[in-house]
């Protein structure tokens, strides 16, 4: 006689949750989403009653967002609350999806172990059947489980109405990355397809750091794909070891999704891409090892530049800030005794020289003034946008995401327009995509120089440090 098998109450969990998620797309969509944020893309290995908050959260900024709400549930509550204030019918669109959900939920925890699991394996038959061969009746409300009703349980057609941007990815970020398009996508505050706006951000700061090594921000973008992919491809050897094959459909269609596998998966080159140029685990030591040195002293320039708008000079006496003279007090900086001394505020800097400087501003333009600006951001503590931008973990949300941006962008518009253009001798083309946002500028005091730095600016800003040129 066959022994009976005890089901395993941890798979019993998982195949519960990948049934709510087949019923309730937003479900997995939206909290997914915010998890990925939260945790800057490490997902945890399953959800709990906590990401009912963030849910909420979620879905009281949108209304479109609650997929799976049953149609008559949506038109009860837009006959009773479309006439009123949109947060109102929002509030009360959010609460009929849990409350359909919680039903469910509780449906599903009542089933018998065995249908619970027949119920999962005629979802992975579903799935690959054509979606409009769903179009049957909603679930009866005697058997919400029957197969003629099961078309509406499994109804998890992949999102199509994701918002559509001026340019692809491919397009915009790709091959030719383009700063506008960068900030359409990352300011927007309507839900992309998952991993977007993550990758985005990552070739952002590459660009940042490097704007002239476009081979840089598509190692990012590898990068960052490559981790991904490998993390979903782990839990469907984890969840799915008995069904590699479904869990690599459901991977696919559902983990990852349509929009990521047409508009960046195969257009940055699929396997053949991520298997060939893989970069390294210490990408980001390799970013600052070659680009640092280079952009902290442009940096710098931008600095004393910064620090010279602020000096309130008496004119008799001092002359006008500009690039050659900002040149000069880089050269002092670096024969300085002063930069030897080696402190936790003042860690010795070895700028490049000049002729180096020079190629650097044709090469960066306006960068510099963005990637100085991102160091006067504080995300958390003592980290700053810029560490951000060069790789550093930091948790953010879209909603946070965006106010470091738009605190970003603000900052950058007054450095250009008080601190840098007034000079009209810097040989940096303007940041006309900035500009066109029209942005209030947000006024910034320039961070202390060291004392000893202090010294050389104004002495080598002095008119009587030019008289005593002129007379050698």
């Amino acid at each position: 006689m066959a022994r009976s098998r005890i089901p395993d109450p941890a798979n019993l969990e998982i195949k519960h949750e990948s049934i709510i998620i087949h019923r309730f797309p937003a479900f997995e969509m939206e909290f997914f989403e915010t998890l990925l944020e939260v945790h800057d893309g490490d997902i945890p290995e399953s959800f709990d009653s906590r990401f009912c908050d963030l849910a909420v959260e979620r879905h009281s900024e949108h209304i479109e967002p609650y997929i799976g709400l049953s149609d008559e549930a949506r038109e009860d509550v837009t006959n009773k609350f479309g006439a009123s204030d949109p947060a109102i019918l929002k509030q009360h669109l959010m609460q009929a999806w849990l409350a359909e959900l919680a039903r469910v939920n509780t449906d599903l925890a009542n089933l018998p172990p065995r249908e619970l699991q027949e119920l999962h394996r005629e979802i992975k038959r579903n799935t690959l059947v054509e979606r409009a061969e769903g179009k049957r009746s909603m679930m009866s409300t005697r058997n919400p489980f029957s197969n003629q009703a099961f078309s509406a349980f499994i109804k998890k057609d992949s999102r199509t109405d994701f918002p559509v941007y001026s340019k692809k990815f491919s397009d915009g970020v790709w091959h030719n990355f383009d700063f506008e398009v960068a900030l359409e996508v990352l300011l927007s505050t309507e839900t992309s397809f998952r991993m977007h706006k993550l990758i985005v951000l990552d070739a952002l700061g590459t660009w940042i750091i490097a704007p002239h090594q476009q081979n840089e921000v598509q190692r990012s973008i590898l990068r960052r794909v490559q981790s991904y992919l490998a993390k979903k491809e782990k839990q469907v050897l984890r969840h799915s070891s008995k069904d590699i094959f479904h869990g690599d459909l459901g991977l696919r269609l559902f983990t990852v999704g349509r929009q990521f596998i047409e508009q960046i998966y195969y257009p940055i080159g699929g396997i053949a891409a991520l298997s060939v140029d893989i970069p390294k685990k210490d990408w980001e030591a390799d970013l600052r090892k070659n680009y640092d040195r280079t952009l902290s002293s442009l940096l710098k320039v931008i600095h004393i530049l910064h620090h010279e708008s602020e000096a309130n000079r008496d004119m008799s006496k001092y002359q006008r800030a500009s690039l050659k003279r900002c040149f000069d007090c880089i050269r002092e900086f670096n024969l300085s005794p002063q930069n030897n001394n080696i402190t936790e505020t003042a860690p010795r800097r070895k700028y490049v020289e000049q002729k180096s400087l020079e190629n650097a501003i044709r090469d960066y333009q306006y960068v510099p003034v963005l990637a100085y600006a991102a160091t006067l951001v504080k995300i958390k503590d003592d980290i700053s946008l810029l560490d951000r931008f060069y790789g550093r973990k930091v948790k953010l949300t879209k909603r946070e995401l965006r106010l470091v941006l738009s605190e970003w962008l603000e900052i950058s518009t007054f450095l250009w327009r008080k601190v840098v253009d007034p000079l009209g001798s810097l040989k940096m083309s303007a940041p006309t995509h900035l500009l066109k946002l029209n942005l209030e500028p947000k006024i910034v005091r320039s961070p202390d120089l060291e004392p000893w730095e202090v010294e050389i600016v104004d002495r080598l800003m002095s008119k009587k440090h030019k008289s005593q040129k002129v007379n050698k």
